[in-house]
């Protein structure tokens, strides 16, 4: 059930630990992955989309520093 709610994951940097675990988890699965591009999901690709996800959470976390300085 977590995919039906990415998007909102992605508003917080608490969201984003949270898909970053479940990605996690999902490299330890071979069965019933996601596809993409019509073949199962690769570890590779879990784990470059969880460094995506920690840069993007870095980023976030960055713009609340600074709208935080800015009052």
């Amino acid at each position: 059930g977590w995919m039906e709610s990415v998007s909102a994951h992605l508003e917080t940097t608490d969201g984003i630990a949270s898909l970053v675990t479940e990605l996690g988890q999902l490299k330890g699965y071979k069965k019933s992955r996601p596809l993409f591009n019509g073949e199962p999901i690769t570890d590779n690709q879990i784990e470059l989309f969880i460094v995506d996800l920690k840069k993007y959470s870095a980023y976030l976390k960055n713009e609340a520093l600074s709208k935080n300085k800015g009052n």
